[in-house]
C-alpha cells in the first residue's frame, strides 16, 4: 500500500508568494508537515466553496487548494483506489476506472489553469470554463459510480469528490453572476442525495461484513495470568455458572477475533464491540473519506 501523500500545510494556505523585496522574520516557524489524501481535497473543496459563497470576496475557484501549488489530485486518487483494492478486495472494471482517471486529469488541468490565470490577472478564461464545467458533469456521471457497478459501495469518497468539484464550478458562476443561488443550492441537495445513497450502501456492506457474534458457555473460571493480572478481580470471587464469549468476524480481510470469557472476564464484551468499532471506522474512512459527513452537510447548506 502507498503511503499517503505528504506536503507541508504552508504552502495550501495562500495564494500568493514572498517577493524577494519583502522582508522575512529571522525566527521562522517549522511548519508540521500534513498528510494529504484524496479525502481531505474533497472536504477542503467544500469548506471552501461555501466560505467563498458566505464572503462573497472572491471565487471558490480562487482557493489555494486548486492553484499551481496544489496536490496531484489523479495520484491521491490512484492511491485511495489503491487502498480501496487492498483493504476491501475490490474488483474494479479497469475500463471504467480509466474513463474516470482521464476524466479527473482532464478537469484537474482546467481547474488549475483557470485559477491561476484568475489569481493573476483577475480574468476569467471562459474556454476554459466552459471545459471545467463539461468535464465536471462527466466525471460525476462516470460510469465507474453506476450502482449495478459490483464495486458500487466501495467508492463513495471518489464520488463525493466528484460531487466537490462539481459544486466548486457551480459556486464560481455564482460568484460572477452566471447562475442563480438557489441553482447551486438545488444541485447541492441533488448530489447529497445521491452521494449519501452510495453510503448507505457501503455503511451496509460494512456491517453485513464486519460483524459480532456471542456464545453462551460453560468455561467461566478464570485463567490464572488473568487473575494474576487484574486489581479488580479477585480470586475468591465466585465463577458464574454460565458467561459469554464473544467472536468478531471480519470477511473483508479473512480474519476472526475471539474474546473468552476465562481470558478477559467480564470485559471481553466491550473488548469484542470496541475491535467491532474500531475495524468498521478504518473501512468506512478508506470507502467514505473522513470528511464524509462534512461534505454531505456542505453540499445541503443553503445560503438566505
Amino acid at each position: 500500500m502507498k503511503k499517503n501523500t505528504c506536503i507541508a500545510l504552508a504552502t495550501m494556505l495562500s495564494v500568493g508568494s514572498v517577493s524577494a523585496n519583502e522582508g522575512i522574520d529571522s525566527d521562522v516557524v517549522e511548519v508540521e508537515p500534513y498528510f494529504i489524501t484524496y479525502a481531505w481535497i474533497a472536504g477542503k473543496v467544500m469548506e471552501g466553496a461555501g466560505n467563498a459563497i458566505k464572503s462573497g470576496a472572491k471565487s471558490a475557484l480562487q482557493d489555494a487548494i486548486f492553484g499551481h501549488s496544489s496536490p496531484d489530485y489523479v495520484h491521491l486518487s490512484e492511491e485511495s483506489l489503491q487502498q480501496i483494492e487492498d483493504i476491501v478486495q475490490s474488483a474494479f472494471d479497469n475500463d471504467a476506472k480509466e474513463y474516470m482517471i482521464r476524466d479527473l486529469r482532464a478537469l484537474e488541468f482546467s481547474m488549475k489553469s483557470y485559477s491561476d490565470q484568475l489569481n493573476y490577472s483577475g480574468d476569467r478564461n471562459l474556454y476554459l470554463l466552459a471545459n471545467m464545467e463539461s468535464e465536471s458533469n462527466t466525471l460525476y456521471a462516470s460510469p465507474a459510480f453506476y450502482d449495478s457497478k459490483p464495486y458500487y459501495t466501495d467508492i463513495t469518497l471518489h464520488y463525493s469528490a466528484a460531487a466537490s468539484f462539481r459544486y466548486a464550478i457551480l459556486a464560481d458562476k455564482v460568484h460572477f453572476g452566471d447562475n442563480d443561488i438557489l441553482f447551486l443550492e438545488n444541485q447541492g441537495m441533488q448530489m447529497a442525495a445521491s452521494v449519501e445513497a452510495m453510503g448507505a450502501a457501503s455503511d451496509n456492506k460494512i456491517a453485513e461484513n464486519v460483524y459480532l457474534t456471542s456464545y453462551q458457555t460453560t468455561q467461566c473460571k478464570l485463567n490464572r495470568d488473568v487473575l494474576s493480572g487484574s486489581e479488580e478481580i479477585s480470586p475468591t470471587n465466585a465463577t458464574p455458572t454460565i458467561c459469554y464469549d464473544y467472536t468478531v468476524t471480519d470477511n473483508l480481510d479473512g480474519s476472526t477475533y475471539r474474546y473468552r470469557y476465562q481470558d478477559h472476564g467480564g470485559i471481553n464484551s466491550s473488548m469484542a464491540r470496541n475491535k467491532i468499532s474500531s475495524l468498521t471506522a478504518n473501512y468506512l474512512n478508506t470507502i467514505k473519506g473522513e470528511d464524509y459527513q462534512n461534505v454531505i452537510d456542505d453540499l445541503q447548506q443553503t445560503y438566505n
